[in-house]
């Protein structure tokens, strides 16, 4: 877990995030309930994120840190055992997250990058996807 304080703000802002460094040797997904998978940790995260709608209860991470919402990372290796990129992983790992959402809108919770193009660049300005397929920054 990460925090960062955004200063250059008419009102300074914290926002905290969750880091997930994906090496490829999960799943996606997978039928076996007794195996790890990308889609069960996105749901795991999505779920204790959420606050219930029509209640004023507080989020598990607002129980547990304190902290109104919190962001994951997902950092995507290329996976070298197939000569794949990054790329094609984050597109499946996108579309995971769509698909555990309501309507498949997908959720700005959390954040893909692939790792060759966070290392290349400044992590803090490194293009990222949200959950929605839309590009973003960690500042923005």
């Amino acid at each position: 877990m990460f925090g960062l304080e955004l200063l250059d703000r008419e009102r300074p802002t914290k926002v905290f995030f969750f880091l997930e460094a994906d090496r490829g040797t999960m799943p996606v997904s997978t039928i076996r309930i007794d195996k790890p998978s990308i889609v069960k940790k996105l749901l795991v995260y999505y779920e204790a994120n959420r606050r219930l709608k029509g209640l004023d209860t507080p989020s598990v991470f607002e129980k547990a840190f304190g902290i109104r919402a919190i962001r994951t990372l997902f950092v995507i290796a290329p996976d070298a055992s197939r000569g794949t990129h990054g790329g094609e992983r984050l597109k499946s790992c996108l579309k995971a997250g769509r698909d555990i959402t309501a309507e498949g809108r997908g959720s700005r919770v959390f954040l893909f990058a692939d790792q060759g193009l966070l290392s290349a660049e400044d992590p803090l300005t490194a293009p990222l996807v949200t959950g929605r397929g839309e590009e973003t920054f960690l500042l923005a």
